[in-house]
């Protein structure tokens, strides 16, 4: 330790002190080495009278190793991305694929429209979903066509895999709403083509020839 004078009124104090006791005047520390005890510069590395480190190095870092992994665990993985790719390949290849076919026209006769649509499985029609809507601009033939289709409502629905529904509207418009499950009712498939006909207009193709048309159409038939 050594004594300095105050830069504010002159009285000795020690270098050390952190204000001069005599008038308060603040009195900036000073570094000392804590090695050799001597002054240094504040920002010192390292002491200039021994050479004493006085920044510490920051410890090195120790570089950790990415977890391994149990191969058997890597092969499940695997195995069930394989897996699940299989079942999705064999559901596409086992998907019902469909073929709808359409007609509609507007004449002197009536309106006329017609809609259904096939289901297949290995290139056979296992079911199909049709509608048909007709509104003959004679009323006389539209309700002659209303009586039949009202009794083939009556009549249809008692098949198991057939559904059949008429309706008649105030405009005499006659709606046919139907589907025909091929496995349970096959011999409902022919009387289901020919819902769409009516006013000698034939919309409907034979099992074979909408075999044909969905083989080689794209799946669309008008």
């Amino acid at each position: 330790m050594a004594l300095i004078k105050c830069p504010e009124c002159g009285k000795e104090i020690s270098d050390r002190a952190e204000a001069c006791p005599k008038c308060g005047c603040p009195i900036e520390p000073k570094t000392y080495c804590p090695e050799c005890n001597k002054e240094i510069e504040k920002d010192a590395k390292e002491c200039p009278h021994c050479g004493y480190p006085l920044v510490e190095e920051e410890p090195k870092k120790e570089k950790k190793n990415p977890p391994k992994i149990d191969p058997k665990i890597i092969l499940c993985i695997i195995g069930g991305i394989i897996l699940v790719v299989v079942i999705i390949i064999i559901l596409l290849l086992n998907n019902k694929k469909t073929l709808t076919c359409t007609f509609e026209t507007n004449n002197n006769a009536g309106y006329l429209k017609y809609e259904v649509t096939y289901k297949f499985k290995d290139n056979e029609p296992i079911f199909l979903k049709g509608l048909s809507i007709a509104k003959p601009n004679d009323v006389d033939v539209a309700e002659s066509l209303w009586k039949i289709s009202n009794n083939q409502q009556l009549e249809y629905n008692n098949y198991d895999g057939f559904t059949y529904h008429a309706r008649y509207s105030e405009d005499h418009t006659i709606t046919l709403e139907y589907s025909v499950d091929i496995e349970k009712a096959p011999n409902m498939f022919n009387a289901a083509l020919n819902f769409g006909n009516a006013n000698n207009v034939q919309t409907s193709s034979t099992r074979d020839e909408i075999k044909e048309i969905y083989e080689d159409n794209d799946y669309t038939c008008k």
